[in-house]
This record gives C-alpha cells, sequence and structure tokens, in this order.
C-alpha cells in the first residue's frame, strides 16, 4: 500500500531560520536553501515543499551566482496540481524528472519576476531525467537542467553550479515576520 499524498497546501512551517528578504519588490523566504558562496542553508523537504505549497503564485526563485548570464536568475512557477511533482527533490536533493513537470503544462520558467507575474516571455526549453537518475538510489542533474530561454543550455544547473540559493514568494497573507533578536 502507498504511502498517502501529503496534503496541499499545509500551513508554512514556523521556524526561526527562516528569513523574508524584500527583492524585486516583493517578499520572499531567505535562508531555506543555499550553497556555495550564498551559504550553507537547507530546511529540509518537508518545509521547503510546505512554503512553495502556501506561496501565493507558487513561485520558486533560483539566484545562481556562479551561472552564466542567461540563468543568474529562473523563476519557477507552478501551472498545475503537484501530483508526484516534489520541488525539493526536483530542485535540490534528487534529480529533475519530467513525471508531472513538464515545462509548458505543468510549470513555466522565466528570466524575471516581472516576466513571471505577467506570465510573458516564458522560456521554451527543457532536459529531464539525467541518465544517473535512473539508478536507484542515485542523483543526478536537478533543476534546472539543461533548460534555456529559447534552446538547449548546458551546464548551468545544482550541483555542477554550486552558488545557488532559492527563495519562495512569501504569501501575501501571512503577517509580517517579527525582527530579528538583537545580540
Amino acid at each position: 500500500m502507498s504511502p498517502s499524498p501529503p496534503l496541499w497546501p499545509p500551513s508554512p512551517p514556523s521556524q526561526p531560520s527562516i528569513t523574508v528578504v524584500t527583492l524585486h519588490g516583493v517578499q520572499w523566504y531567505s535562508g531555506i536553501l543555499q550553497s556555495g558562496s550564498r551559504g550553507s542553508a537547507d530546511i529540509g523537504e518537508a518545509a521547503f515543499n510546505a512554503l512553495v505549497a502556501a506561496s501565493s503564485e507558487q513561485l520558486i526563485y533560483r539566484r545562481c551566482d556562479d551561472c552564466a548570464d542567461s540563468h543568474k536568475d529562473i523563476f519557477y512557477q507552478r501551472r498545475t496540481a503537484w501530483g508526484s511533482f516534489n520541488p525539493y527533490t526536483y530542485l535540490y536533493s534528487s534529480c529533475w524528472r519530467s513525471v508531472d513537470n513538464l515545462l509548458g503544462v505543468d510549470f513555466e520558467l522565466f528570466s524575471t519576476y516581472a516576466d513571471a507575474i505577467s506570465r510573458t516571455n516564458a522560456w521554451t526549453y527543457c532536459n529531464y531525467n539525467d541518465r544517473y537518475c535512473s539508478w536507484i538510489g542515485s542523483t543526478g542533474a536537478r533543476g534546472f537542467f539543461n533548460c534555456g530561454a529559447s534552446g538547449y543550455v548546458a551546464s548551468q544547473w545544482f550541483p555542477l553550479k554550486q552558488d545557488i540559493e532559492f527563495f519562495v514568494l512569501r504569501p501575501s497573507s501571512l503577517p509580517p515576520s517579527p525582527p530579528p533578536p538583537a545580540f
């Protein structure tokens, strides 16, 4: 018997390590998934997925400092029900897969926040299912494997690129975060 899928959208977790920053004129959860020069945060699968599910636009922003200019800023916006799609696994911890995750059907990618909100200039190409993903227990290329605004663009994915951070758009209905403690 298969385990029941999580209920969507769950309430966002309350964790003291999660901060809120203003980028592109809106508030984002920060300090949740970081690697390389951007830090070493990882709030875990359940907490990250809960933040994404509670996001008013189900919008994830990936900043990559060591990527090509075309891939420094990528905005992933969900369009369909989650199905078996697991944001944490597909983007960060395991493999970028096509199951319940097809560009132009289940999600869209954008180069700017303005494009994501207006749903204009969506990217047209994604590759999936890195050969290493097929091995049981293995990891391979993660988000956004060889995706590009107008075609194939190689080697701009995690963990090949290490200086990354994922942000999740903060739901507008949540109260403002308390100020950080003074030390």
